[in-house]
């Protein structure tokens, strides 16, 4: 059973003088990564892994990066990279993101999330691991002065896991009580014919039952009985 959380926010393209952050100026833009605690001002570490087996990494080879589900709070690399880059795509808007300039106010500077739309609505994100997960925003995030983080604990829903222990009771139970049923209760039921328990309807079935076990059980006595007999003369005879 997990939980779902509907991520979205809404920046802004009029934001009044004096009042703008990090990026483009007017404006006021949003994004949600993963970092490893609270006091990080970077995004959580991504696993790497070189791709160029003949040179290494080391010697400019290709370096591919892996979404890690075990220690994400988001349930896949999609949607994961959607809450970092905001949709920003190569044709958005009609602009190409430029990822080597470092004007904040450039719309193709797409890492100050220039070229991202004002409202974003990521709907309902299904929330992958139980703990607690610390967020922030990478465009207002200017260490000193300002920073956009939360922190956020995913826990066991409490109405499922009474639910989840009230049916293993339950279950518990009734096999309890089933082997009561077929194993004492044909007993007691036989050596207490007085007993309300016995007068029931089911009482008479436990010691209909009960009798057909003591009848089967002394035939078997019987036959076990016979067969020592029957060894016994064989033996004899062959003396």
């Amino acid at each position: 059973m997990y939980d779902y959380l509907h991520i979205q926010w809404c920046g802004s393209d009029a934001n009044p003088q004096g009042n703008a952050g990090n990026g483009r100026q007017a404006t006021d833009r949003h994004n949600l990564v993963q970092t490893t605690s609270r006091d990080q001002n970077k995004p959580m570490d991504t696993t790497y892994t070189c791709a160029d087996t003949t040179f290494g990494c080391s010697h400019g080879g290709n370096v591919n990066r892996e979404w890690d589900w075990t220690t994400s709070l988001f349930p896949d690399a999609e949607i994961t990279a959607r809450l970092a880059w905001v949709d920003q795509s190569i044709e958005n808007k009609n602009y190409t993101c430029d990822l080597n300039t470092d004007d904040e106010n450039d719309i193709t500077n797409c890492m100050y999330l220039n070229n991202a739309p004002a409202y974003f609505d990521a709907g309902l994100v299904k929330l992958n691991n139980y703990g607690e997960f610390h967020l922030m925003s990478t465009r207002n995030n200017a260490f000193t002065n300002r920073g956009q983080k939360a922190t956020l604990t995913v826990g066991v829903n409490s109405v499922v896991a009474v639910g989840g222990l009230a049916v293993g009771a339950s279950f518990i139970g009734l096999i309890g009580l089933a082997a009561f049923c077929m194993c004492c209760l044909p007993k007691y039921a036989y050596h207490n014919k007085q007993s309300c328990l016995a007068k029931t309807c089911c009482g008479r079935g436990a010691i209909a039952k009960y009798k057909t076990q003591m009848v089967r059980s002394k035939l078997k006595n019987c036959r076990s009985l016979s067969v020592l007999i029957n060894l016994y003369h064989t033996s004899c005879n062959y003396r």
